[in-house]
């Protein structure tokens, strides 16, 4: 009886020691398991806080993309043209009643435009201007149908270097 009770006592002592070193490892395990938790909140606020960047990117994102439904009848020497249909304005910077494209976040941007005349045995100029200085230059000289040219330029726009006072229109389009 006695070394049944020596044996029952050795057994619970290994017991408890067994149970003591699973509680050590579980709470360590623990502390694991709370750091891997703050980290993973510190990396979801983080891809969180990309994610709006890249979303404000989106939100910042200017395009236009413009026509000419009609000829524009007799246009004089340096006529603003203003394109009365448009499939794109992204970010809604093109006026369409003033033809002025209004830049108002800096970055790159790029123009292209292709106009198309019928002006017989006539030299046809168009720019494209920035505060009323050519930026792009023109020239088509017509025949007896319709002609067309086509012009592009790509230019940085940085907000502060332009005007303080932020009356930024960009883009115009002259005869």
């Amino acid at each position: 009886m006695q070394y049944l009770q020596q044996s029952i006592e050795i057994k619970g002592e290994a017991y408890r020691h067994n149970f003591s070193t699973l509680m050590t490892k579980v709470s360590h395990n623990f502390t694991i398991l709370q750091q891997l938790v703050t980290d993973e909140k510190v990396v979801t606020n983080d891809l969180l806080k990309n994610m709006s960047t890249q979303q404000l990117k989106m939100h910042t994102i200017r395009a236009f993309t413009v026509q000419n439904k009609q000829a524009f009848p007799n246009v004089r020497q340096g006529h603003i043209l203003a394109f009365d249909s448009f499939y794109t304005n992204e970010g809604n910077r093109y006026d369409p009643h003033s033809g002025t494209f209004t830049a108002d976040v800096s970055g790159w941007y790029i123009f292209l435009f292709n106009i198309r005349v019928r002006y017989y045995s006539q030299l046809c100029v168009t720019d494209l201007g920035k505060h009323s200085n050519r930026v792009v230059f023109g020239l088509c000289m017509s025949g007896t149908k319709y002609h067309q040219h086509s012009s592009e330029s790509n230019f940085e726009h940085r907000r502060h270097s332009l005007v303080e006072n932020w009356s930024m229109g960009w883009t115009n389009v002259y005869r």
